[in-house]
C-alpha cells in the first residue's frame, strides 16, 4: 500500500495505534481526524505527501514518532493533541506547515532539526505548556502568530537568517522575558511582540536604528521597565547619552535604551615588576576609570599601553575615558644604581659601574704584594663578605670597600724581669701557629704573659696562638722565695709553719689554742674569712699573711686575779686597773694599745710619765695591752714582754 485515502478513518472510535508502513508515500486529508481512542502514531520516513488535518482532533495521542526521511508535516496535522507532551522532529524535516501543532496545550518540549527552514503561521499557537523554542539558525521564515499565546515561553533567540518578524508571531506570550533579534531581521511587523507584559530585555544587533523597519504596535503592552539593549559602541547612532542618576537618556521604538557597561582590564606587563589597581567589569560609556600602577621594589613606572601596544599615557594614576571595552597594561622598568668599589693595599678587578635593579654582578679585588683580603664592608662598616670574589645582586646605590691586611706579622716577645725569651719572636705568616716560650732566670719562675696594657693573656708556658696581627707580649717572672707569716694573740694560742719558702713549695700552717681557748678561724688582714680548719695546706705562689682568731672555750676557769693584774712578774713595767683608772708603771714614752680578748681595739694612747694614771671606763672582761716604743734602738729589746693581760671585774 502506498497511499491512504482522504477521511479513510475519520472519527474511528476503535483505532488505538497507527504505524505507517515503509511503502506508504501519501496520506489524504483528514485520514485519521478525530479518532478519539488513538494514543500512538508512528510515521514512516517514506511519506512524502501529507494532506491537511490528517490527525486533527485526536485528543488522546500521547506519543508521536516521526521517522527520518519525512520532508514536511502538513497543515493542522497534529492540531488539538491535548495529551501530547513532547515531540522530536527528525533532521530530514525542512518545513512545518500552518497550524501543525496548534492547541497542543500539554506540549512542553519540541526538538527542532538543524535542517528546518520554515515554520508556518500559528504552527504552535496556544501551546500553553511550551517552555522553550530553540530555533535553529537555518530557519528563514516563521509565519504569523506561529507562537501566539505560548504562555510559558520565557526566552527567544531568533535565527541568524530570518528577514521578517511576522505579525503577532509572539503575541500574548505572557511569560516571555527576553528576546534577541539578529542583524539580518530588518522588518518587525505589527503586534509581533504585543501583549507580552513581562518582557524586560530586547537585544538588537543593528548598528544603526535606520537599518530596521518597525511596524505598528510591535511592542504594544510592554512593561515600563522593558529595556532595549543596543550593540556596544552604537550609543551615538542611537543618540544615547549619560544621564547620570536621572533615568533613561534615549529611546528606541518607544522603549528605553539600556545602559551598556564596558570592561576595562588593567594589568602589569610584568607582574614581577609591579602591580595595578583599578579597572573592573562595569564602566558606563565616557566615564573615567582610575588606574594606579605600583612599582615593585627597584622598579619605576614607565607608561600605559593598549592591547595593540600603543602608548596611552605616562600619568600615574591614569584617568582613562571609557569609549569601549579596553585592555590596558602598565609597563615598568628596573631602576639603575651606581656600584662604587674601593680598595687600599689592593685593587678592584670587577664590579664598578651602573646596573639595573636585580642585576647579578661579580665583585672582586686583588691584594697588593705582601697583603691579603680580610673582608668587604658597606658604607655603614658592616661586613658583606670575606671572599676576594663574590656575587652581588644590585638592590640600590652601593658603596663597598675591600680591606686588606699584611700577610706576615711581627711577633715581639719581651722578657720582663729575671728571664729570657726562648722561642716565638720574629716574623710569622698569617694564621701561622706561634709558640711563645720563656725561661726564668736563677731564683725566679714564670708567672704569665701580658699585653702592652698589662692585661693577662695566658699563664701557659709555652703559649700557642694564631698569628692574625702584629703582636707584643711580655713574659712576667717572680722571685722564688716568699714570706709566710701569721698574726695571733700569744696568750690565747700559737701557730707553726711560718718562714721563708721557695716558689711552688708546699707549706703547712697549723693553729694551736692554749688551754681554756679554742681556734675559731683564719682571716685575711682585711678581716675576710678564709677557713675554719686550723690545718692549712698551700702551694707557694707569693707572700702569705693570715690572722688567727682564738676565743675562750668556757671550759677552763680564768686565772685568779686579786686587785690588779700586772704585766708578768719580775719585769719592771707594770699595768693594773682600779676604780675606773688605768695605772701604768715604767712605760713612759710608749704607745699603748688596749684590745679585747677578741682583738677589737678599744683604746690607744701614749704614756706621759713613769707613773701614769689614765682615767677610762672599761667594761668587765679580759684585755690585752701592747706597748710599742717609737725610739727603741734597732736590735734592742724592751725590759718587758710586748703584750700584757689585765682583768676588769
Amino acid at each position: 500500500m502506498t497511499g491512504i485515502e482522504p477521511q479513510a478513518f475519520t472519527s474511528n472510535k476503535h483505532i488505538k495505534s497507527v504505524i505507517f508502513s515503509r511503502t506508504l508515500t501519501t496520506v489524504g486529508n483528514r485520514a485519521f481526524a478525530y479518532c478519539d481512542s488513538l494514543t500512538s502514531i508512528t510515521i514512516a520516513g517514506t511519506v512524502e505527501n501529507f494532506g491537511y488535518s490528517v490527525f486533527e482532533g485526536c485528543t488522546s495521542v500521547k506519543s508521536v514518532t516521526i521517522m527520518d526521511g519525512v520532508k514536511s508535516l502538513g497543515e493542522r496535522t497534529f492540531y488539538g493533541f491535548k495529551a501530547l507532551t513532547s515531540v522530536t522532529i527528525p533532521g530530514s524535516v525542512e518545513r512545518l506547515e500552518n497550524n501543525v501543532f496548534q492547541e497542543c496545550e500539554s506540549l512542553a518540549s519540541v526538538t527542532f532539526p538543524n535542517n528546518l527552514k520554515s515554520i508556518g503561521m500559528q504552527a504552535f499557537a496556544s501551546c500553553r505548556s511550551l517552555t522553550a523554542a530553540d530555533l535553529p539558525n537555518g530557519v528563514t521564515s516563521i509565519g504569523e502568530a506561529a507562537f501566539f499565546d505560548c504562555n510559558l515561553l520565557t526566552s527567544i533567540i531568533l535565527p541568524d537568517n530570518m528577514a521578517i518578524l511576522k505579525e503577532a508571531v509572539f503575541r500574548s506570550c505572557n511569560s516571555l522575558k527576553s528576546i534577541t533579534i539578529k542583524k539580518r531581521t530588518t522588518i518587525l511587523e505589527s503586534f509581533a511582540l504585543a501583549d507580552c507584559p513581562n518582557l524586560q530585555d530586547i537585544y538588537i544587533e543593528w548598528t544603526k536604528p535606520d537599518e530596521i523597519a518597525v511596524g505598528d504596535r510591535v511592542f504594544y503592552g510592554a512593561s515600563m521597565d522593558c529595556r532595549v539593549h543596543i550593540p556596544k559602541g552604537t550609543e551615538e547612532q542611537y543618540r544615547w547619552y549619560d544621564n547620570g542618576d536621572n533615568g533613561p537618556a534615549a529611546t528606541w521604538a518607544g522603549l528605553s535604551i539600556a545602559i551598556n557597561h564596558y570592561t576595562v582590564a588593567a594589568s602589569a606587563s610584568d607582574p614581577a615588576a609591579g602591580s595595578v589597581t583599578g579597572g573592573r567589569n562595569s564602566y558606563i560609556l565616557y566615564r573615567k576609570a582610575e588606574l594606579t600602577a605600583t612599582p615593585a621594589t627597584g622598579y619605576s613606572f614607565v607608561e600605559w599601553t593598549d592591547a595593540d601596544s600603543n602608548g596611552l599615557s605616562t600619568d600615574n594614576p591614569y584617568l582613562l575615558t571609557v569609549t569601549g571595552d579596553a585592555t590596558v597594561q602598565a609597563h615598568f622598568a628596573a631602576k639603575s644604581y651606581i656600584v662604587s668599589l674601593s680598595a687600599i693595599n689592593g685593587r678592584i678587578t670587577s664590579g664598578n659601574g651602573i646596573y639595573s635593579y636585580g642585576t647579578k654582578i661579580t665583585v672582586s679585588a686583588d691584594a697588593a704584594y705582601g697583603y691579603r683580603l680580610v673582608k668587604w664592608t658597606d658604607a655603614n662598616g658592616d661586613s658583606i663578605s670575606a671572599e676576594s670574589s663574590f656575587t652581588l645582586t644590585v638592590a640600590g646605590t652601593t658603596s663597598l670597600q675591600a680591606h686588606f691586611a699584611k700577610s706576615n706579622y711581627n711577633i715581639n716577645l719581651i722578657a720582663s724581669g729575671n728571664g729570657v725569651i726562648t722561642s716565638g719572636k720574629g716574623i710569622h705568616a698569617h694564621d701561622a701557629t706561634v709558640k711563645a716560650e720563656a725561661s726564668a732566670g736563677r731564683d725566679s719562675h714564670f708567672i704569665k704573659w701580658t699585653n702592652a696594657s698589662g692585661e693577662k693573656i695566658s699563664a701557659d708556658n709555652p703559649y700557642l696562638f694564631t698569628a692574625t696581627s702584629d703582636t707584643v707580649l711580655f713574659a712576667c717572672f717572680g722571685e722564688n722565695e716568699y714570706v709566710v707569716k701569721t698574726t695571733f694573740n700569744p696568750l690565747l694560742g700559737w701557730t707553726e709553719g711560718v718562714g721563708m719558702y721557695a716558689y711552688e713549695e708546699e707549706v703547712v700552717l697549723t693553729a694551736y689554742a692554749h688551754p681554756g681557748f679554742q681556734f675559731i678561724e683564719w682571716i685575711t688582714a682585711d678581716g675576710l674569712h678564709i677557713s675554719t680548719n686550723p690545718y692549712r695546706e698551700a702551694k707557694i705562689k707569693g707572700d702569705i699573711a693570715m690572722t688567727v682568731v682564738f676565743e675562750a672555750d668556757g671550759k677552763a676557769p680564768l686565772p685568779p686575779v686579786v686587785g690588779n693584774e700586772i704585766l708578768p712578774a719580775g719585769e719592771e713595767a707594770q699595768v693594773y686597773y682600779a676604780d675606773g683608772t688605768l695605772h701604768l708603771v715604767n712605760l713612759e714614752g710608749y704607745i699603748l694599745s688596749v684590745r679585747t680578748i677578741t682583738g677589737r681595739e678599744v683604746l690607744q694612747f701614749k704614756a706621759g710619765s713613769a707613773d701614769e694614771y689614765y682615767p677610762v671606763a672599761l667594761p668587765v672582761g679580759i684585755y690585752i695591752l701592747t706597748p710599742t716604743s717609737p725610739n727603741l734602738p734597732a736590735g734592742s729589746r724592751p725590759p718587758f714582754r710586748e703584750i700584757g693581760k689585765f682583768v676588769v671585774r
